[in-house]
């Protein structure tokens, strides 16, 4: 995706315009009008998953605790998917943890965040 090698070129700053220009379009979000949250479905393609068989979200709406991280479903297809009910009003980090060795950003994230690991996080905004 030209938007992901954008970041990695430095220019966060283009990245994040880019990312909040496109962020209706990007995760799919539902904003409950009678609750203060947000169902989020996090849904990484099979080319990101490379042929997992198990994967967990992580991120700041769990402490990046892979006890409490939340697992997604294997689809047909090879993708994976889940809905999570967030704050709303937040900016949350995450990444997918895959087969529980490997780390993997979002293509799909409302934007990404240098982290202090060197590999920058995916971002989901619950921002209406």
């Amino acid at each position: 995706m030209i938007i992901n090698s954008l970041c990695f070129e430095n220019k966060l700053y283009l990245c994040r315009i880019i990312f909040s220009i496109l962020n209706k379009f990007l995760m799919k979000k539902q904003f409950v009008k009678s609750k203060s949250v947000a169902k989020v479905t996090f849904n990484p393609s099979a080319e990101v998953i490379n042929g997992g068989k198990e994967v967990i979200v992580l991120g700041d709406f769990n402490n990046w605790d892979p006890e409490l991280g939340f697992g997604l479903k294997k689809q047909k297809d090879g993708s994976f998917k889940g809905v999570l009910e967030l704050d709303k009003g937040q900016e949350y980090q995450f990444k997918y943890l895959v087969d529980g060795n490997s780390w993997v950003n979002d293509t799909e994230a409302d934007s990404l965040v240098p982290s202090p690991f060197g590999e920058p996080n995916s971002v989901v905004s619950t921002i209406e």
